[in-house]
């Protein structure tokens, strides 16, 4: 497989390009938390960065509350039923969609 920090390095890259591209914000926020030793306070950040943008995306609600679930449950307990009232379930891949939106676009 692809070490960790070359899919980072790829991913800083293309925010670099499009930092506003959601998709890409939320792919690298999964792949801060799920690499190995975990970047939780990096992959946090770009959960929480999507977020900002795009207020009612479930994936980067769920996410988030995976990323924060050990150092604060109560948090994470939020952002889950946050994302189940915005449709999604628990069964919902962590990791993103990549089908093209105009709202990803921007």
């Amino acid at each position: 497989s692809t070490p960790r920090w070359i899919a980072l390095a790829d991913y800083d890259r293309a925010l670099e390009i499009t930092p506003h591209h959601l998709a890409t914000q939320l792919d690298r926020g999964v792949a801060r938390y799920r690499g190995g030793g975990g970047d939780l306070p990096g992959a946090i950040s770009d959960f929480c960065r999507v977020l900002e943008r795009e207020p009612t995306n479930a994936t980067a609600f769920f996410n988030r509350a995976f990323a924060t679930a050990l150092d604060d449950p109560e948090s994470a307990l939020a952002d889950m039923t946050a994302a189940r009232k915005l449709g999604g379930s628990s069964r919902q891949p962590v990791v993103p969609d990549r089908t093209p939106t105009p709202d990803r676009r921007r």
